[in-house]
């Protein structure tokens, strides 16, 4: 059986791993020159486990009002004359409310502790170096109300059966002594040990190799331009380098998804959100963070890869090209360095990156299935694309060989309609 997979980023590369482990014939088409040279280039680095929240949440639209005309707002929207992006907006909005927010949260946790004890067993199996970390996620607040909710969220997580502690501050400062030098307050936070973190490109370009070791082929440079159908079934993919025939396609083209499939008949309801990272050089006397954090109240992240620390948050609806504006990077990115303020001088060394998170509105991935016999999604992760990739890549392998898979694949229905 010949599979063909659309897209070399960390979703797409993995699926070919688990595609190439029960010996199908993969092949594997990418518009870069190379493996996670799109969203997986430099994303926030941290698998999170622990944090398995979709953005559409019950106080999220009354906080929008309030972000209204911030520079530094975490989440800022731009809307456009665009209908693709009313029509996401209006779903996504109906899933800020409690009871779907709650079954959304658990759908994308098991599929987490899925992905994560996945990704352990490949790592160990293909002896990746990608620098690994497993010293847990601390999330902080520097907002006592925030702070306040806490121990309800730690015991909803625990029921999810992801595990959790509630630390106060001086807890917070013994598991992470840089934070000693914060110039804001911090009030407690959540310790989540099983999480790690790692550097999702350079995993992506190691498992790459390994896969063209086991006989994947990789055509780079190679744009998609659409699917071409022989009645109700795929018969090949259209590129510019000419049609090439599988008898199975997975789609795992992150926010391209879906204008290749939109002439096929597929509307997906997957969105570009824009977010920024910054790679920042350490030097051995620099007071820097070794455990992953989280910053709870500005809404960012900082993961410790090798001899660098990655900051990375923002998020921009209707914002457009890959450029890093200047200005919106810094304000957004800024507040990490209110928790280690000796960093702040170093920020011109650093290099910033924009990439774009391929959203649902209920948070929720796309894998599995589609109307079009042989056509398959993995699409669809959002901010958490490093996160989900193994348990995903997993998940459609057994879906495309007609295997039992080892999770409910009905909590990823491609085309569902009632979230």
């Amino acid at each position: 059986m010949s599979v063909i997979v659309l897209g070399a980023g960390v979703i797409g590369v993995t699926s070919a791993w688990y595609l190439s482990r029960k010996g199908l014939d993969v092949t594997v088409i990418e518009r870069h020159e190379g493996a996670a040279e799109g969203t997986s280039h430099a994303n926030g680095g941290q698998i999170s486990v622990s944090h398995p929240e979709p953005w559409a949440a019950p106080g999220l639209p009354l906080q929008l009002l309030r972000w209204i005309g911030q520079r530094d707002a975490p989440l800022r929207v731009r809307f456009r004359a665009d209908p693709a992006m009313w029509r996401w907006t209006w779903r996504f909005l109906k899933n800020c409310n409690e009871t779907t927010r709650r079954g959304n949260t658990g759908r994308v946790a098991r599929l987490g502790l899925y992905s994560l004890a996945a990704l352990r067993d490949l790592r160990e199996a293909a002896d990746l170096e990608f620098d690994w970390g497993a010293r847990g996620t601390l999330h902080v607040f520097t907002d006592p109300r925030a702070l306040a909710d806490a121990a309800t969220r730690v015991e909803s997580r625990r029921g999810l059966g992801i595990r959790q502690a509630l630390l106060d501050a001086a807890d917070c400062l013994a598991l992470e002594p840089a934070l000693s030098a914060s110039s804001v307050h911090i009030h407690g936070g959540i310790h989540a040990p099983d999480d790690a973190c790692g550097d999702a490109a350079k995993f992506t370009r190691e498992l790459a190799r390994r896969c063209a070791e086991r006989g994947v082929r990789f055509l780079f440079d190679t744009p998609v331009t659409g699917i071409e159908l022989s009645g109700p079934a795929v018969r090949s993919v259209v590129t510019t380098r000419g049609n090439i025939a599988g008898d199975a396609v997975i789609l795992a083209l992150g926010t391209g998804s879906s204008a290749v499939v939109r002439e096929a008949g597929l509307d997906l309801p997957v969105y570009p959100v824009k977010g920024y990272s910054l790679d920042l050089p350490l030097r051995p006397d620099d007071v820097a963070p070794r455990v992953n954090l989280i910053h709870e109240t500005r809404r960012l992240v900082t993961s410790h890869l090798g001899a660098t620390l990655r900051i990375a948050g923002g998020a921009d609806l209707g914002g457009s090209g890959s450029t890093v504006p200047g200005a919106r990077a810094r304000s957004v990115l800024s507040p990490a360095f209110e928790l280690f303020p000796s960093l702040t001088e170093r920020q011109g060394a650093g290099t910033y990156w924009a990439g774009f998170r391929p959203m649902t509105p209920d948070g929720v991935p796309l894998i599995g299935r589609t109307p079009i016999d042989g056509l398959f999604l993995n699409t669809g992760h959002g901010s958490l694309g490093w996160t989900l990739a193994c348990g995903s890549g997993r998940l459609v392998a057994d879906l495309v060989a007609g295997d039992e898979p080892e999770i409910d694949a009905g909590d990823y229905e491609p085309l569902r309609r009632d979230r």
